[in-house]
């Protein structure tokens, strides 16, 4: 069996509703093998976990099998809504390849906790120098005073870039 958005199915049986119950991410807990659910209903499933258990999510995104980098991109910002850190932890779970969606949520990140993004920044694979650059601005600028101004993880090679962020 697996469960549905409208119900509970018999895999071996497709289409045939057996009872109606509402999606629940324990139920997501206990699968082992998420090939057997249909791949709209478990991106439904996913997506309704998010509000449950975001860690949990960003934790097991790998397993989930989402094909569609839209979906795992919308998965992420679902989650970092709920919890900035565990998008910032398990960036890699996720997938993504568009660069401009990674500087996106790193960005996003950085603007709330300097510190999450300045201890995940590598994992988030960001090309442009410039890029990295804002995102350390932003880290620096962080509200609450999370970041120590350690640039260094942000790997940025302009001497002049290094010099500006160490005088915010």
């Amino acid at each position: 069996f697996f469960q549905a958005e409208d119900g509970i199915r018999d895999y071996k049986v497709t289409g045939v509703q057996t009872c109606a119950l509402p999606i629940s991410i324990d139920f997501l807990k206990r699968v082992d093998d998420f090939s057997q659910v249909e791949p709209e209903i478990l991106l439904e499933m996913v997506k309704k976990s998010v509000e449950k258990d975001s860690v949990w999510v960003s934790k097991n995104m790998h397993r989930f099998g989402i094909a569609q980098e839209e979906d795992r991109i919308e998965i992420a910002r679902r989650v970092l809504e709920q919890d900035k850190w565990s998008v910032a932890s398990y960036i890699k779970n996720y997938d993504i390849q568009d660069q401009r969606v990674l500087v996106d949520l790193a960005k996003r990140i950085a603007q709330e906790t300097g510190s999450y993004i300045s201890e995940h920044i590598d994992e988030f694979g960001i090309t442009r120098e410039e890029d990295r650059i804002e995102i350390a601005e932003l880290a620096i600028r962080d509200p609450y005073g999370s970041f120590s101004k350690d640039v260094k993880k942000f790997a940025i090679e302009s001497q002049d870039a290094r010099i500006r962020l160490a005088k915010l």
